[in-house]
């Protein structure tokens, strides 16, 4: 079983009525994820891996965001709305239902992510 006690990433995801969507935390640990309710009393989706369908099924397209152990997990939302994912100097951007691409995997100085960041 997945210890959660001491997570890769944590992100908050204000609530919408659907499962994968509702209002919750989701806890990442290496290539595994699951959700609680606001107080953490209560598990509402998982765990599962992170390519579950009910979690985030398109990271199963790029080998190295398949197996998990993010740096960072960050929710946009605002705009396409939409979940960040960091690792190792990368990043990507899924929609809300995890299962396309609204930015590919690329460094995260690319352009169209931070590539501001290439100048520090």
């Amino acid at each position: 079983m997945t210890d959660f006690i001491q997570p890769n990433a944590v992100v908050w995801r204000e609530g919408e009525g659907e499962e994968h969507k509702s209002q919750g935390y989701w806890f990442f640990k290496d290539n595994m994820c699951v959700k609680t309710n606001d107080d953490g009393t209560v598990v509402l989706a998982g765990p599962y891996k992170i390519t579950h369908r009910e979690a985030w099924p398109i990271l199963d397209t790029d080998e190295e965001f398949a197996e998990g152990g993010f740096d960072a997990v960050a929710r946009h939302a605002a705009g396409a709305r939409g979940y960040w994912f960091f690792k190792d100097g990368r990043c990507c951007k899924t929609n809300d239902r995890g299962d396309e691409w609204i930015h590919k995997p690329a460094p995260v100085t690319a352009e169209g992510n931070w590539p501001v960041l290439g100048n520090y």
